[in-house]
């Protein structure tokens, strides 16, 4: 594991190509040892570098690699992260209902594994999230919906609150603040987008006192795009 230790502490320098080259040392040994589920720790890990760089045509080869891996393994953990990651690639390149389809599949493992804990309050807001950003993207026509039933902007909408309350109340269950704020924030747009401007405004005057406190947390935490995206449109003071 010391060449995938390094490939990490190189990541975490931004020297991305010393961690490439020492997380592929990684995988070729666990591939020489026939350890597949080390196999697709190694090649998630991978992914994540090409994602540090932006390149997520081949970040996605990666991740779909390890997913095939896991599968195969059985190992749910790893299957849960590797979904998580493929919906936030997709989102990042805008294919929102691909970024749901697999935001669906991981749902089950950690309803599964870690009910009510951060894993599944975070897989269960970027659904929120993609619905919203259907929404915002596709105002005009229907879209389909991975359960193959169409959807109206409006239904869309009605979609993208109910995950997003549904986060919200995971997240005040364990008195997790930063992200009970931060879907906050989402759902107050979706508010917006829905003409609803007292909940809108009223949400939002809530949630800025503890959004100023957590805001230089959110380009430190794996976030899908949307998320990014919508809280640095909000300009926020003291």
């Amino acid at each position: 594991m010391a060449n995938f230790n390094i490939g990490g502490i190189y990541l975490a320098q931004n020297n991305t190509s010393k961690a490439l080259e020492y997380h592929e040392k990684a995988l070729a040994f666990f591939k020489s040892q026939n350890d597949l589920e080390k196999q697709a720790i190694a090649l998630s890990a991978i992914g994540g570098d090409y994602v540090s760089i932006k390149d997520y045509d081949k970040a996605i080869g990666y991740f779909e690699q390890s997913k095939d891996i896991s599968l195969s393994t059985g190992n749910n953990r790893q299957l849960a992260f590797v979904y998580d990651y493929l919906a936030d690639l997709n989102s990042k390149k805008s294919n929102y209902e691909k970024a749901l389809e697999y935001s669906f599949l991981a749902t089950p493992i950690w309803k599964e594994l870690a009910p009510g804990g951060q894993n599944a309050i975070v897989n269960k807001g970027n659904i929120g999230g993609a619905y919203l950003d259907l929404a915002i993207n596709d105002s005009l026509t229907q879209k389909r919906h991975p359960g193959n039933s169409s959807f109206s902007r409006k239904e869309l909408l009605a979609s993208a609150e109910k995950h997003l309350k549904e986060t919200i109340s995971m997240s005040q269950t364990i008195n997790d603040l930063y992200y009970e704020s931060f879907y906050g924030l989402i759902l107050s747009d979706v508010y917006e987008l829905q003409s609803d401007y007292k909940n809108a405004y009223s949400l939002y005057k809530n949630i800025k006192p503890l959004m100023i406190h957590f805001i230089h947390r959110i380009s430190r935490t794996r976030l899908p795009n949307w998320r990014v995206k919508k809280s640095s449109h909000y300009e926020i003071k003291n």
